[in-house]
């Protein structure tokens, strides 16, 4: 009957997602053992690493497009239209919920632009000083690109852009995507598990580790998803995830004495500490 025809649809959906998810965690040891053997930020390891990404996304398009029988919410969610609106309400919607970091963020930008004035190394060097945070400001074109452009980007398409459309097809509700579809993007890190024991960290650390990740990957996974279905456009959920890679993890580094001691912005940072902590717990 049709609850047969349901069930055998979504068994379908959710082996399609296990499996996209597989293979791009497994196109990343499909790279050479010498490059692997490189360090993370070897710009050989990153090109090679973006060109498996982009090798799996292709596949998984090819998949999901061969295995649903209505293409048009997939062509809605990459439609042009509404591109520019889901992007705003995405970055805005993140920005609110980074109030605390938002807020932090803007200070120092400030304080490391007026710094540089200051030191006399011109408007432009302090405009940049400024704009990029300072992990992001450390970091080279290639990490860049993977951190805030490929990585972000191939993801969001992934496990947001395809997995949402075949968990839709078979009748699964919105508030059942959203809470189910994060599981395959949690679980694609699980794989960092063996990455750590072979750095020598402990099972029982690395377990810990992987459950902690698990938990904040599901977490942004179903809120990407709540944008996505919202705007009905996977470009804000992109836009979000990009925006949150250039936060990072909320930085309290603020509630530092000893910091407050060596850097006068983080003094006066330290000074409103417990202001700043308040609007963090507002964000989330």
């Amino acid at each position: 009957g049709a609850e047969e025809v349901m069930a055998r649809g979504l068994r379908t959906a959710l082996l399609h997602c296990l499996a996209q998810a597989v293979l791009y965690v497994g196109a990343l040891y499909a790279i050479p053992q010498r490059v692997r053997a490189l360090q993370r930020n070897d710009v050989e390891h990153i090109q090679w690493r973006l060109a498996m990404c982009g090798v799996a996304s292709a596949l998984a398009v090819v998949d999901t497009v061969a295995v649903l029988d209505d293409t048009s919410a997939l062509e809605g969610f990459f439609a042009s239209t509404g591109a520019l609106s889901s992007v705003a309400k995405s970055l805005l919607f993140i920005l609110v919920l980074f109030v605390g970091p938002t807020a932090v963020a803007g200070f120092l930008a400030l304080a490391r632009g007026a710094e540089t004035l200051a030191h006399g190394r011109g408007a432009a060097r302090a405009l940049d000083a400024a704009v990029l945070p300072a992990r992001m400001a450390l970091q080279t074109p290639w990490q860049l690109l993977r951190n805030i452009v490929v990585g972000p980007v191939t993801e969001e398409l992934v496990f947001r852009g395809l997995m949402v459309p075949l968990l839709l097809q078979p009748g699964l509700s919105h508030a059942q995507v959203i809470a189910g579809v994060p599981l395959f993007f949690g679980v694609a890190h699980v794989h960092h598990v063996y990455g750590m024991v072979q750095a020598g960290v402990s099972v029982g650390e690395a377990c810990t580790a992987a459950v902690v990740q698990f938990a904040y990957t599901w977490l942004f996974g179903a809120i990407a998803a709540t944008l996505m279905l919202r705007t009905n456009s996977v470009y804000g959920a992109m836009a979000a995830h990009v925006l949150c890679n250039i936060f990072g993890l909320p930085d309290l580094s603020f509630f530092s004495a000893e910091q407050a001691q060596w850097s006068p912005a983080f003094a006066r940072l330290y000074s409103r500490r417990w202001a700043l902590l308040a609007l963090h717990a507002v964000g989330a």
